[in-house]
């Protein structure tokens, strides 16, 4: 029986730990999030492309693919050879 009460006052104070740190964790996460939406802001007025992900294909500098000089092979085709 005392288990039983043991198990239910443990309970009890797990739930009330939890809601009181939830508490101060709640302004904890605004603050946070403020500061990721300025810092997103100020990084976006200095470069407009900040935060944009590319789509397509990249081109290589030169304009092409590149292909090995001198003899080089791929890794694939040196093993087992």
């Amino acid at each position: 029986m005392y288990l039983a009460y043991a198990l239910i006052i443990g309970l009890v104070v797990s739930v009330l730990a939890f809601l009181v740190l939830g508490l101060w964790g709640i302004p904890v996460l605004i603050v946070a999030a403020l500061a990721l939406i300025v810092f997103a802001v100020t990084a976006r007025k200095r470069d407009p492309d900040f935060g944009t992900v590319e789509r397509g294909r990249r081109m290589e500098p030169t304009g092409r693919t590149r292909k090995g000089s001198g003899g080089a092979q791929p890794t694939n085709e040196r093993v087992g050879s």
